[in-house]
């Protein structure tokens, strides 16, 4: 699946609110990102879990960042 550019790896930290999320960057810095899924997702995240996070570039958003993919244990392809 193709995301928009620029996209960073990042590691989950938490779900702060239904519709944000704490990453940490690879500088180690961490950021509030949007999550545009506010559904638990309780079986899938577990602190640690790589992410996936797109820089949107607007300077007039409130989040630098959205929240586009994250690993997941467990999940086989066919």
């Amino acid at each position: 699946m193709a995301f928009p550019q620029p996209q960073h790896d990042a590691i989950f930290q938490q779900r702060t609110q239904r519709f944000l999320a704490l990453m940490e960057l690879a500088d180690g810095t961490k950021e509030l990102v949007y999550c545009a899924n506010p559904g638990a997702m309780a079986s899938d995240l577990s602190s640690g879990a790589r992410a996936l996070i797109w820089e949107s570039g607007d300077l007039k958003r409130k989040r630098r960042f959205t929240w586009r993919a994250v690993e997941t244990e467990g999940l086989n392809s066919p």
